[in-house]
């Protein structure tokens, strides 16, 4: 009540309800004397049309620190536009310092799916509701290699663990409860197999690059796949093996002390896989009409004296034994009784599989 005995509305000097903002009273606005280009106070400049602000709201990734955030930036493009890469742990009270009320942050780009990335996210998306974000949140994210592995499954987990939450939301906060996830494709040193169609994706490989500059990397030898789905280029895939009983015969002769017999046998498995890889090579290159490139004699094509190269994974430019499982699922490797083990290991022993490159400059390397 005033002076004159009228009612009025309380105010809050410091701004709207908690989590919606931090508004600075006028009398605390900065000075002429601080107000100068080392000094940002939140919401004192405003954006043009044509004009764009980054702030890092975190930089840490781990460990926690008191005072550092995790990773996170807030984009404000123009007056009334922003969006967020990333959400690591600890951002939001810096977000909401910047005085940002928590209803308005939304659009989230998160650039991979480490939990220093979006940590906070889940935190977000349970408390927003309360303070009035009546609409879906929108979260932006790369897909995985299968779909368990991407930020639509993340997000679907996310509102799993918090039913506990938002299964009592009523009225408009079962809006704010809902998820609107888009996901994209990466392009990246891995590569990405498509089908015939040029469109759908069969596999992703996560394939290094050499730590140097201008390092080599598998995927440099095809063609990018931004130029479209009329420009895709063509990989070659092959498993092969010796079978199962060999290895059972060769265990056999090992436990009856047979150790000769078992080593021979054992040799000779181990070649026969390897001369049947390079038949099954010597094929693919004569199919895709490259055969006319092979040297004549053994040594020179022991030199690797003919076009492209065949790579298997656990050698020096692929290590990553876990690219085997596509390649199987691709060929269909269980209907000659090839499988991988627990640690990634093919089953029979003497097996091998690889990926067949065709450009002319693939030759072997380490990374």
């Amino acid at each position: 009540m005033d002076d004159e005995g009228q009612v009025v509305e309380a105010h809050n000097a410091y701004g709207a309800p908690p989590g919606s903002g931090i508004s600075i009273p006028a009398y605390y606005l900065p000075t002429p004397s601080v107000k100068n280009r080392n000094n940002y106070f939140p919401q004192t400049e405003v954006l043009g049309e044509d004009e764009m602000r980054i702030t890092f709201m975190g930089s840490n990734p781990w460990p926690p620190r008191i005072s550092q955030a995790g990773t996170s930036m807030m984009v404000e493009c123009g007056p009334d536009r922003r969006f967020f890469f990333d959400l690591g742990p600890g951002c939001l009270r810096n977000i909401v310092a910047n005085q940002v009320p928590v209803a308005e942050i939304n659009d989230i780009f998160i650039s991979h799916l480490h939990v220093d990335h979006y940590g906070d996210l889940p935190y977000l998306w349970q408390f927003a509701p309360f303070n009035g974000r009546f609409r879906p949140l929108r979260v932006y994210g790369p897909s995985g290699r299968t779909p368990e592995m991407g930020t639509a499954s993340m997000c679907h987990h996310l509102r799993e663990m918090g039913k506990w939450t938002s299964a009592w939301a009523m009225g408009p906060m079962v809006d704010g409860y809902e998820i609107d996830v888009t996901e994209f494709d990466f392009e990246d040193d891995g590569g990405v197999v498509y089908d015939q169609d040029g469109e759908t994706v069969l596999a992703r490989f996560a394939l290094p690059r050499q730590a140097r500059e201008d390092g080599l990397c598998i995927a440099d030898f095809f063609r990018d796949a931004a130029l479209g789905p009329g420009q895709r280029d063509v990989i070659g895939f092959q498993v092969v093996t010796v079978g199962q009983r060999a290895s059972d015969v060769a265990r056999e002769w090992f436990a009856d002390n047979r150790y000769q017999d078992y080593l021979y046998l054992h040799g000779l498995g181990v070649e026969m896989a390897e001369a049947m890889a390079e038949y099954v090579h010597t094929r693919i290159r004569a199919e895709l009409g490259y055969s006319q490139e092979d040297a004549r004699t053994m040594e020179d094509l022991l030199r690797q004296e003919y076009r492209g190269s065949r790579y298997s994974f656990g050698y020096p430019a692929c290590p990553r034994l876990e690219d085997q499982e596509p390649i199987l699922a691709l060929l269909g490797a269980e209907r000659i009784g090839v499988n991988l083990s627990d640690e990634f290991q093919l089953h029979p022993e003497q097996s091998t599989s690889a990926l067949v490159v065709h450009h002319p400059r693939a030759k072997y390397f380490s990374v």
